[in-house]
């Protein structure tokens, strides 16, 4: 390193610097960055659908280098025009070897995925632990979970919650624990 490094606001800045593999510290996470010809993009797998696509559009606005997992190949030419490589991942049918050749070379997976409408939520806890499991064993240093309302806080007594959105809240806490 040469000298100190100017810090800036990162997507996924947050707590003390990561440790990788090589022994090396991931300085992106801690927030420190060189001069524009020094610094490599994060590489980060986005694993979700409509707030994942929220998610790889903020990435991208910040120059990171997104991968972009869909389950419905009608949403590739939207991930593919926002700048994001897109791999076709379904969190219920891919399997480990699947997701951990996506997750290769990964500097974080951010997890934004979410039951659809009429779908059982036991894929939210069932996703989290299978991409959290996976990124583990392909050495990915950081792992963020986007959650919902009612995921690890009570649901406000205003919100008037359907069968359904119970199932979902209780699954989301499944998942965060």
């Amino acid at each position: 390193m040469k000298g100190p490094r100017p810090k800036v606001k990162s997507a996924l800045d947050s707590g003390p610097p990561v440790v990788n593999r090589q022994g090396g510290t991931s300085a992106r996470f801690c927030g420190f960055r060189g001069p524009p010809e020094e610094i490599a993009k994060s590489r980060i797998v986005v694993v979700g659908g409509r707030t994942g696509k929220l998610v790889v559009e903020q990435l991208i606005a910040h120059s990171d280098a997104v991968v972009a997992t869909i389950r419905n190949a009608r949403h590739m030419a939207s991930r593919v025009k926002l700048g994001a490589e897109t791999v076709m991942l379904d969190l219920e049918t891919s399997t480990g070897p699947e997701f951990a050749a996506t997750f290769a070379g990964a500097d974080a997976v951010v997890f934004a995925a979410g039951s659809a409408e009429g779908e059982s939520s036991a894929i939210d806890r069932k996703g989290t632990l299978k991409t959290l499991r996976t990124a583990e064993k392909a050495g990915v240093g950081r792992y963020v979970t986007i959650a919902s309302l009612g995921a690890s806080t009570p649901v406000p007594a205003a919100f008037k919650a359907t069968a359904e959105m119970k199932e979902y809240f209780a699954a989301k806490r499944a998942a965060n624990s």
